[in-house]
């Protein structure tokens, strides 16, 4: 990846969440938070260890794990104080892009852990909040269950 490219990915992120408060407000979404997130007292690499295991045992499929900065650095120097860890459950993805192929913004799923002094903190956003973003009544029943899916398995690891 070209480091204009990287910049210009930073900058749309940084701008999508420039722009989330305001968005949320003329939604009407400003009571539900944009992130699930749960605090766990393990070292990252138990936190990992134990959230794979909960991945699968809520009938979803570990795809991989990446530091922040993969591929931007060499592998020796890549921070894992930050990990992306990505999954899915290809039979709710399908039907989800059968309603909706704009579900692609939050699919497949992605768990941040991030490395705090005191323990790793688990952190997914909640697809209710894309649902209304996307203004589509037919994913409500789909982003519920994902939702209620991400809980479980947040709650899994993180014990």
């Amino acid at each position: 990846m070209s480091k204009r490219k990287f910049l210009s990915g930073i900058t749309a992120c940084l701008l999508g969440l420039a722009i989330l408060p305001r968005a949320r407000g003329e939604a009407g979404l400003d009571e539900l938070a944009p992130f699930l997130q749960v605090r766990s007292d393990k070292s990252m690499q138990q936190a990992l260890s134990d959230l794979k295991a909960a991945i699968a045992d809520n009938n979803y499929v570990y795809i991989r794990e990446q530091s922040v900065d993969s591929r931007l650095t060499r592998p020796a120097d890549e921070n894992r104080n930050v990990v992306f860890v990505y999954f899915c459950n290809f039979g709710m993805l399908d039907r989800a892009l059968k309603v909706d192929s704009r579900v692609g913004v939050f699919l497949p799923c992605r768990v941040t852990l991030i490395q705090r002094a005191d323990g790793v903190d688990m952190i997914v956003l909640d697809p209710k909040l894309i649902s209304r973003q996307l203004n589509d009544g037919r994913l409500d029943d789909i982003c519920d269950q994902l939702t209620q899916d991400y809980r479980k398995i947040l709650e899994e690891a993180s014990m």
